[in-house]
This record gives C-alpha cells, sequence and structure tokens, in this order.
C-alpha cells in the first residue's frame, strides 16, 4: 500500500507538476525531449530495485526508440515558431526531475504490486493498483490546490483575475475525457506493462506518445508529416519491435 501511494505521490504529483512547469519555462517540445531520458531511468531503477537486466538487443531497441522519438519532436519543433526559453536552466532541470520521477513511480508501482517480496500468487492487480496510486495521487494535490487558490485570491485583490469565458465550459469538458485516458487508463495500461516486462522495457513503450500522436495531428491539426519525422517514427517502432522480439524469445 505504501509502495503504491509514493509512487502516485513521486509519478502523478511531483513528476507532472514539474513537466508541466518545465513546459512554461522551455516549451513543451523541449521539456518532453528532455523526458525521453524517462527508459534510461526505469532501467536503472529496475536494475537497483528487482535486479531486472537487459539483453544487448533489448538496451539497442531501447536507444533506437529513444532516438526515434527525439528525432520526432527536434523535426516537430524545427517546423514551428517558438519563443526563446525564459529559464533554460530550471526548465531543463525540471524536466529531467519528471523524467525520473516517472520511471520512479513506475519502479514504486511495480514493488506496490508485489514484485521482488510476495509470491506471484499474492500480487496485486494493475487495475487495482491504479485506484490506489489515483487516490493517493488526489490527496497529494489537495496542498497544491490550495496554494493555487491562495494565489487566485491575491490576484483577485490587484485586479488581474481574468473574467471567466464560455470556453472555458468546454475546456473542462476535454479535461475530463483526458483526465480518463490519461491518468487513468494510461496509467493502468502501464502497470499492466510494467508487471509483465522489466521497468526499463515498459517505460520506454510508454515513450511512445509522440509518434503515435502523428497520425491525429496530421488528420485533425493538418500538421505536415516531413520524411524526417517518418524515418524517426519508422526508427522508433523499429526499437519497441526488437523490445517485444525480446522478451518473446526465451
Amino acid at each position: 500500500m505504501w509502495y503504491l501511494a509514493l509512487s502516485g505521490f513521486i509519478g502523478l504529483v511531483i513528476g507532472d507538476q514539474a513537466l508541466l512547469t518545465a513546459f512554461l519555462y522551455v516549451g513543451p517540445r523541449l521539456a518532453v525531449l528532455v523526458t525521453t531520458t524517462a527508459p534510461l531511468f526505469a532501467a536503472l531503477f529496475g536494475w537497483l530495485a528487482f535486479h531486472e537486466t537487459l539483453a544487448p538487443s533489448a538496451w539497442l531497441g531501447m536507444w533506437m526508440t529513444i532516438a526515434g522519438v527525439a528525432w520526432v519532436i527536434l523535426e516537430r519543433r524545427r517546423s514551428e515558431t517558438i519563443a526563446a526559453p525564459t529559464h533554460l536552466g530550471w526548465g531543463v532541470s525540471l524536466a529531467l526531475l519528471a523524467a525520473a520521477c516517472q520511471a520512479g513511480g513506475l519502479m514504486l508501482s511495480k514493488k506496490g504490486m508485489g514484485h521482488g517480496w510476495l509470491s506471484a500468487q499474492e500480487h496485486l492487480a494493475p487495475q487495482s493498483a491504479t485506484l490506489v496510486r489515483m487516490i493517493f495521487a488526489a490527496l497529494g494535490m489537495i496542498p497544491l490546490l490550495w496554494i493555487r487558490g491562495l494565489r487566485e485570491q491575491r490576484r483577485r485583490r490587484v485586479g488581474l483575475t481574468v473574467d471567466p469565458t464560455a470556453s472555458s465550459q468546454s475546456g473542462y469538458g476535454f479535461a475530463f475525457c483526458g483526465a480518463i485516458v490519461g491518468p487513468y487508463l494510461g496509467v493502468w495500461m502501464s502497470l499492466i506493462a510494467t508487471d509483465r516486462a522489466p521497468v526499463g522495457v515498459a517505460q520506454t513503450l510508454c515513450s511512445l506518445p509522440p509518434v503515435l500522436i502523428l497520425p491525429f495531428a496530421a488528420w485533425l491539426y493538418k500538421e505536415p508529416i516531413t520524411l524526417r519525422t517518418v524515418i524517426g517514427a519508422v526508427v522508433a517502432i523499429a526499437g519497441c519491435t526488437l523490445l517485444v522480439i525480446d522478451r518473446a524469445v526465451p
């Protein structure tokens, strides 16, 4: 229970807050690029906590996936006009902290499900572990929301509050749907992966969203898909395929 509680606080509270703050400091592209180091942290934590070792082919697949994702992110950044980072050092440091928290949260979740100290018959189901993580993450957000409420009160006193508009209602609707798809279903699937594979492999597979989102970006937002982007996506998918094959072969 306490492993899962700590994983929810570290991975979903500290990690997400660090990443969102890094978005503000250096922009989402650079922040996400730095967080591609999360599989390396996960491999280290998995080795320390569970003595998980990866075969050379698995390391090759991991590096291919990281390189492919980084290639895609850098290509998409080149095609956009982005303001200079306001706090580069702080932004990169927070993005690295977010990557370490993501990996650490995944490792603690695996520990909380019973790996390394309970028999396989006593392991907690990934869905139940997800519920425990969400409860403690929600409790961990209460102090942050309280602090934000105090800041909003100060802003009202000096007349800096922005008038709400009708668009905020649709924003809440999208946020609600995103909470179901990402923090619940996404975390649940990641725990299933962690339950059945080494932490480093699971974290690598969970690092694919910048690649998987490309078809939706082209369809919904008419973003061009360049040859370099396609090559990066192919390299990332090839790396993941190598990881899966390495796990499938006894």
